[in-house]
């Protein structure tokens, strides 16, 4: 990992950038709280909360997935921070906690605090993904032998892919070879869902965060797939893809119990889409692993493509029913056409 030493400090280029993310998003926390007229010691107290318990439940979460290694190395690694290891959705657990204690603490409405830190959160996480690329992580395949003839990676054969030996496209790794820089799409998909969740207006508290949750939990179904570089894994399934799918299930869940009127045969219907789609993700990540003889053929940037309109059928069956368990607001701009 790369240093900076300043004052006989070192400094970790990383850690400065997620340092002014959390900055950033602290700034555009206080905003929001300000506008919705929070009272300000509410914000003190999530992010005095916020930040250790994002730590540790980021840290716990990468420990718990990768056990076996962990346990070789010794509970020391725990406490050896600076060693990377980290789990975005065990930060996001932490952060829920933080805000579910500030509600308790402060007498604020949970889901307000919710819906008013959903774009502060998500502009973190762009950062927090534009500052992966300084650490060598968020890569995907080589750019050369993805446009190879016989790679079986594209439909498209490039004799010479040097224009894609660049940002925003690709990074080199530690040999010079250049692999797809994964994360500045997972970044500008980041930006965009917080960018449509700013847009968003619900008549119920809550609907906002949810929506975020939703439509990131879906684009890193895909991110996680196109990554090649330090993902967890059980075998070769991802476990984030796995995380995102409960996400996805439960939050399709949710809206139907939140309803006030639930449709019996609208919501069969789109949990049988989530499911299919789903179905059709597995498949495709099967078949860029060639385990499935009858789909092997497919080249990878078909099972790419197949897998994004996929993940974009789970958001649409799921919007119906988060719409109808939070309508929006009369009149108001809303990033979500009526599916009705």
């Amino acid at each position: 990992m790369q240093t900076l030493h300043f004052a006989g400090l070192t400094l970790y280029p990383y850690g400065l950038a997620l340092s002014a993310g959390t900055l950033l998003a602290l700034l555009l926390g206080h905003r929001a709280f300000r506008r919705a007229g929070i009272r300000p010691g509410a914000l003190s107290c999530f992010a005095l909360l916020a930040i250790p318990l994002a730590l540790l439940g980021a840290r716990t979460a990468y420990c718990l997935a990768t056990l076996d290694w962990v346990m070789q190395e010794g509970f020391s690694f725990f406490l050896q921070l600076t060693r990377g290891g980290y789990m975005l959705y065990g930060a996001v657990l932490g952060g829920v906690v933080a805000l579910l204690l500030t509600a308790r603490i402060t007498g604020e409405d949970f889901a307000s605090m919710a819906d008013h830190l959903a774009v502060p959160a998500l502009v973190l996480v762009m950062v927090g993904r534009l500052a992966e690329g300084l650490v060598g992580q968020g890569y995907g395949w080589c750019v050369e032998d993805w446009f190879m003839e016989d790679s079986g990676m594209s439909l498209f054969v490039l004799e010479d892919p040097s224009f894609f030996y660049r940002l925003p496209f690709a990074v080199p790794d530690m040999y010079g070879n250049y692999n797809w820089a994964v994360f500045i799409p997972e970044a500008l998909a980041a930006g965009l869902i917080a960018l449509a969740a700013g847009l968003t207006r619900t008549r119920r508290e809550g609907g906002k965060a949810l929506l975020a949750l939703l439509l990131y939990a879906a684009a890193q179904v895909l991110g996680e797939s196109l990554r090649q570089d330090a993902v967890l894994r059980w075998g070769f399934v991802r476990i984030n893809q796995i995380i995102c799918a409960v996400i996805i299930a439960g939050l399709m869940i949710h809206c139907m119990l939140r309803a006030p009127r639930p449709r019996a045969g609208q919501a069969a219907g789109l949990s049988a889409g989530v499911l299919a789609c789903m179905g059709v993700v597995i498949a495709m990540e099967f078949a860029l692993e060639k385990k499935i003889s009858a789909i092997e053929f497919l080249p990878m940037d078909v099972c790419y493509l197949i897998m994004a309109l996929a993940c974009a059928g789970m958001v649409l069956c799921v919007l119906p029913l988060w719409r109808r368990a939070y309508p929006p607001q009369s009149g108001a701009h809303d990033c979500v056409c009526n599916p009705d």
